[in-house]
């Protein structure tokens, strides 16, 4: 399609702790790459699917051209990464199957259980500038920072799911 490379095109890129595994973000997807078997990534993660209808609009709007970065938590346990409704994305690597294990979205946290495909309210119309393009984990703590448009929020990742 007109948009494939668009999509395809690599945003972030992050080595694990370990120097094992490198874990790249485009708009769609997180891709987790062992760098001892580089024929393929390990797995992908759908971050952007619900969005491929909109596409077109986000084009239109220069969305498409969002660039979110990703990370790895300080164990290398679990991944993140931000979209759009200010929502950022913590999936447990699960040795190889990833898992979604939860959505922050602004100030609320979401567990799992919560969210239906990455999307907290189906039909829900997506806020397209209020956007986390910025996530990180601190590097010795379970502690994350996320750029939610012009706000820094933090979260003790344990506590906020409690």
């Amino acid at each position: 399609s007109f948009f494939s490379e668009i999509i395809s095109s690599v945003s972030d890129i992050k080595f694990s702790p370990d120097s094992n595994y490198i874990l790249a973000r485009d708009f769609m997807t997180l891709k987790l790459w062992d760098v001892r078997q580089e024929s393929k990534p390990v797995c992908n993660i759908p971050i952007h699917d619900h969005l491929r209808a909109t596409l077109c609009e986000l084009y239109e709007n220069d969305g498409i051209f969002d660039k979110f970065e990703c990370g790895f938590s300080p164990d290398a346990s679990r991944v993140i990464t931000g979209s759009y409704d200010h929502r950022t994305y913590v999936y447990n690597l699960n040795g190889g199957n990833p898992v979604m294990e939860a959505m922050f979205e602004g100030n609320q946290v979401l567990q799992a259980d919560q969210v239906s495909d990455g999307i907290p309210v189906p039909n829900h119309p997506i806020a397209f500038d209020n956007k986390c393009l910025h996530t990180t984990y601190a590097p010795q703590e379970d502690t994350i920072a996320v750029a939610a448009t012009s706000e820094v929020l933090i979260w003790r990742y344990t506590d906020a799911l409690k």
